[in-house]
């Protein structure tokens, strides 16, 4: 994903010096061994007490235990390294441009800040409406057009009692993030706080100066026909003629590999359609087992490699 300089609102060095004032106190050196000494003494117990590990061949199989568990954590360790470097380089190219999850899921934004193609939180990343629950298309396209007419309203919402979720009648939405029942009580006041909230950031975001990438992932349970497609495109096209400024949707259409896809691929004006295989039909995205996997980290790369390319266009359309 290398390229051209990036478009610029800060320096490179300022960027840098605000990424090295970043700290995930969530990864402590220390306090972390004391996490992975847990299944070792499980192994030490195994071996020299409630089993013992004696013959030639117990001895064969602690050797190769240790260069299992050796190898498969210097690897799982190689790649978090690599993809943090990774990480740090993209959130210094695009720090010029804005980008903006359009959903349908989570990965939209999930996997593009795993990436340093969209801001984290701690950045100063603010969540959309979109960013963390599941929408439709023409449930985006309408929302959009209609000012989020009646996205808040308590007799449209409804609480699954047996995922422990609120849901939206009308529009069909699912907020999975906002789970328990405390987000019905009160008819729902906690939820249409956190999400009235999430409207404001979205209009701040569309209204950015700066060259604005809308990402749009279609997870393998919606089926993206061509109706769908177009109400991506009238989408593209609402927010492309408020904002006045470059403006590209990426869709990034996840499918499960070997079925058929709906839709051809597109790359017209501002609108990119993309398919992507996921790995297998059972692949979970936001579990790292999946994602950390080989398979898993190419699935990724694909994604953010597409996204990439399309944010660097927006870079040339502005230099």
């Amino acid at each position: 994903m290398a390229g051209r300089m990036p478009a610029k609102t800060s320096s490179v060095r300022e960027i840098e010096a605000i990424l090295d004032r970043h700290r995930n106190e969530l990864v402590v050196p220390g306090s972390m061994l004391n996490a992975f000494m847990i299944p070792a003494r499980e192994i030490a117990m195994q071996s020299t007490g409630s089993g013992f590990s004696i013959s030639a061949a117990d001895l064969a199989d602690l050797v190769a235990l240790r260069d299992q568990v050796v190898g498969f954590l210097a690897g799982w360790f190689d790649r978090l390294i690599a993809l943090a470097g990774e990480r740090r380089r993209n959130l210094v190219r695009y720090d010029g441009i804005g980008v903006v999850s359009l959903g349908c899921d989570c990965l939209s934004r999930a996997v593009l800040a795993r990436w340093g193609l969209k801001k984290t939180a701690k950045l100063g990343e603010k969540s959309g409406p979109f960013d963390l629950a599941v929408h439709y298309p023409e449930t985006v396209a309408r929302l959009l057009a209609d000012g989020f007419s009646g996205y808040l309203d308590p007799d449209q919402l409804a609480y699954r009692d047996q995922e422990s979720i609120c849901v939206h009648s009308d529009y069909l939405v699912t907020f999975n993030h906002e789970v328990g029942q405390e987000y019905a009580a009160d008819e729902f006041r906690k939820l249409r706080d956190i999400y009235s909230r999430r409207i404001v950031n979205l209009h701040a975001a569309l209204a950015d100066l700066r060259p604005v990438g809308l990402v749009v992932h279609v997870p393998h349970f919606i089926e993206l026909t061509p109706t769908r497609v177009d109400c991506l495109k009238r989408t593209l096209d609402l927010i492309t003629a408020r904002r006045q400024r470059p403006t590209s949707m990426i869709v990034i259409n996840s499918h499960v590999p070997g079925q058929p896809v709906g839709v051809e691929e597109q790359a017209v004006d501002g609108f990119l359609l993309r398919h992507v295989p996921m790995p297998q039909a059972d692949y979970v995205w936001h579990w790292p087992q999946c994602y950390m996997s080989d398979d898993g980290h190419a699935y990724e790369r694909q994604v953010a490699t597409i996204v990439a390319e399309r944010l660097d266009q927006l870079i040339t359309s502005t230099a």
